[in-house]
């Protein structure tokens, strides 16, 4: 990656939260979602493979409350690599990355998390649009 990791993760779950609705400015959020990355890593063994592990937390806004944690795996692979073709570089850079919005996705669409953070007021989704 050409960022540092915690702007890389950052970033992923800024978009994720985006993409879903969930994204408001931080002085109207009802909840804040704070994480630690327990690991991040490519490998090139016979398939090039990127793997994340991120332990995410989601706060109530307020009070500094948990209302959830969770650990969240994200993993992807390719086809062999075979050596002479060109740098693998580029593609375990994507696998890692793609590991790591795996495991984002997997943190922010977990029915439980979801259930944590409803409003009360009967909605089948769990959320509202700019909840965090």
């Amino acid at each position: 990656m050409t960022v540092p990791v915690a702007n890389a993760v950052t970033n992923a779950f800024g978009y994720a939260l985006q993409a879903r609705g969930m994204l408001t400015s931080p002085s109207a959020a009802r909840f804040t979602v704070t994480g630690e990355v327990l690991d991040l890593h490519c490998k090139l063994l016979v398939h090039p493979y990127g793997y994340a592990r991120l332990r995410v937390s989601v706060l109530e806004a307020a009070t500094g409350r948990v209302i959830h944690s969770g650990t969240y795996e994200g993993e992807r692979q390719s086809s062999a690599y075979v050596p002479g073709s060109g740098s693998p570089v580029p593609l375990l850079r994507d696998l890692t990355s793609g590991a790591l919005q795996d495991a984002v996705d997997r943190a922010l669409d977990d029915p439980a998390m979801r259930a944590r953070i409803g409003s009360g007021s009967g909605e089948v989704s769990g959320w509202q649009p700019g909840m965090i």
